[in-house]
């Protein structure tokens, strides 16, 4: 076929040209895009034997190839050859006519359908699909985002090389111009980051009570709306926190982190104890008690029972009504791995007493004993 001879005679005028490609370079090749998702034989015969005749470069391609699923909703060939058949028979439907598919053994070869009309529109479908399954805002923001339960940890790899685990109950929204002139996201929850060095593009994490501005570095971040506090834990290199209530720049040096009211009322302001910077926690021979959550682990150093209930209420999709006051204020210090919450809860119960009774919608009741 003069189609395949072309192909070839591209894929050989452009071995230099892809040999030089980074992550960002494939994402921006539409035959590799067509090669992911199978679009185009022609397009996945060029890339497959391109990636056989440079085995040094696999590794590369691969990391493109799972960045580009992972932004465009982790679309599996299962789901691709769904919504295939979604269209045919929407399209069936829609004309009463039959769609005769071509097949070399187990190779897609080609649609054929009535027109060339029905042909294109089945391409404008499919690709349209696969890159809108992400969700996104109306500003073309792309947004990852977890459900409650501790077995939602979310790992994600943002379009620049960097990283980042998000707990239970959390959302990142990428700027719509994410690593082009600057690298911008705003986070509600908490998440763990390995941020890609890139000094001409600034990292910047933007929370409802800081922004935390970074050039490459590890550390964490945890600002849901809900809780008293937020904070910024520094594993490694250097963050800068700048405060939104009054604009306030803080550096952070490693094994530090700053701690925030969210809710810091003149007072507060008034006597400086809006935020304050104190060594991250730590634990006998373990990670910082603030890393914790990204090996699965609960763990608690003197947190009143009030705070530990909003960590629990996320980590197993419950919600806590506290009958008495009091038990708001009970402290604990435990470490939970690998329990469910009748067992948290009644280990807790071992150190200060109370009552807890469910109800049929995930609602757990606190009460002092009787």
């Amino acid at each position: 076929m003069v189609k395949n001879d072309s192909a070839s005679l591209n894929s050989e005028n452009n071995t230099m040209r892809y040999d030089a490609y980074e992550v960002e370079d494939f994402l921006q090749e539409q035959s590799f895009l067509n090669y992911c998702i199978a679009a185009n034989e022609d397009d996945v015969r060029l890339w497959t034997d391109w990636i056989s005749a440079h085995p040094a470069r696999e590794t590369v391609v691969k990391q493109a190839r799972e960045l580009y699923f992972m932004l465009n909703g982790n679309i599996t060939a299962k789901q691709f050859a769904a919504d295939e058949q979604s269209f045919m028979d929407a399209f069936r439907e829609h004309t009463g006519e039959p769609i005769l598919v071509a097949r070399e053994g187990n190779a897609r070869r080609a649609w054929w359908y009535s027109g060339a009309a029905a042909a294109a529109v089945l391409l404008a479908f499919l690709v349209y699909n696969a890159m809108t399954t992400s969700k996104t805002s109306p500003a073309n923001q792309v947004v990852y985002s977890t459900p409650n339960a501790s077995a939602q940890k979310k790992p994600v790899m943002l379009p620049d090389g960097s990283s980042v685990t998000l707990n239970s109950g959390s959302t990142i929204k990428l700027a719509a111009d994410f690593n082009t002139h600057s690298r911008e996201l705003t986070l509600e929850g908490e998440g763990f980051f390995r941020v890609a060095h890139d000094a001409g593009k600034p990292f910047i994490i933007h929370t409802a009570a800081m922004d935390v501005k970074v050039l490459g570095t590890v550390f964490n971040v945890k600002a849901y709306p809900l809780d008293r506090e937020s904070e910024t834990s520094l594993i490694s290199g250097s963050v800068e926190v700048t405060v939104q209530k009054d604009r306030k720049k803080i550096i952070l040096a490693p094994n530090q982190k700053v701690t925030l009211l969210n809710d810091a009322g003149p007072a507060a302001q008034k006597t400086g104890n809006a935020y304050h910077v104190v060594p991250l926690t730590e634990t006998a021979g373990e990670q910082a008690v603030e890393l914790s959550w990204t090996q699965n682990k609960l763990v608690f150093r003197d947190n009143n029972f009030e705070d530990i209930s909003r960590e629990l209420g996320r980590w197993y999709d419950v919600r806590f009504i506290f009958e008495d006051e009091a038990v708001k204020k009970f402290r604990y210090s435990a470490t939970f791995e690998n329990k469910n919450i009748d067992e948290v809860l009644a280990a807790l119960q071992l150190s200060r007493h109370f009552s807890f009774r469910k109800d049929s919608i995930n609602v757990i009741h606190i009460s002092s004993e009787q």
